[in-house]
């Protein structure tokens, strides 16, 4: 046991939403996307009716805790935690490939191929100094200024974060 005073979390960083037991229901899902995704539509108790974008099936008796969190961006998740589910595991392909992992280039292949290191800031850094000079102008505390400062700037700040998911997607789809 600790004897630490809570940890003060920043304002407007993300909130969340946890629904232990009950409180939402899944009314209809669908296969979009060729199979690949699905579509859910999540009712959840005092919010309303949600879409949902699913990336991976999962058993409905099986979730232990619905969790919404809604990310400084605007993005908002749906998170379902499920308890005692085995995965199905890939099959074994019998093929040996040598991986190196680096600084110049995130991933580089024995046979050539490789995946550049990501740089994320460098494509939104341009709009996110423009936004900060604007917001430089604005009167501390305004509501102008908050709807910049935590509307498009804060969307422009997580983008950066969020570019790491593009990388990801390469990686686990490489062939």
């Amino acid at each position: 046991m600790s004897g630490r005073y809570p940890k003060e979390k920043r304002p407007g960083r993300y909130y969340s939403l946890a629904y232990p037991q009950g409180g939402w229901k899944v009314l209809a899902t669908r296969s979009i996307r060729h199979g690949r995704k699905g579509l859910m539509l999540l009712r959840l108790s005092n919010l309303g009716i949600f879409k949902v974008i699913v990336h991976r099936d999962f058993p409905l008796n099986k979730v232990a805790r619905v969790t919404i969190k809604l990310y400084r961006g605007g993005m908002l998740y749906v998170i379902f935690t499920v308890e005692d589910y085995e995965y199905p595991k890939m099959p074994r392909t019998g093929r040996v490939v040598g991986l190196d992992v680096g600084v110049e280039r995130l991933i580089t292949a024995s046979d050539g191929w490789f995946i550049p290191n990501p740089r994320p800031l460098e494509g939104v850094l341009y709009r996110i100094r423009r936004l900060h000079r604007a917001l430089s102008r604005k009167v501390k505390g305004s509501r102008n200024g908050r709807r910049l400062g935590l509307g498009w700037l804060g969307l422009m700040n997580a983008s950066p974060t969020s570019g790491g998911t593009c990388t990801l997607r390469l990686v686990s789809t490489w062939r």
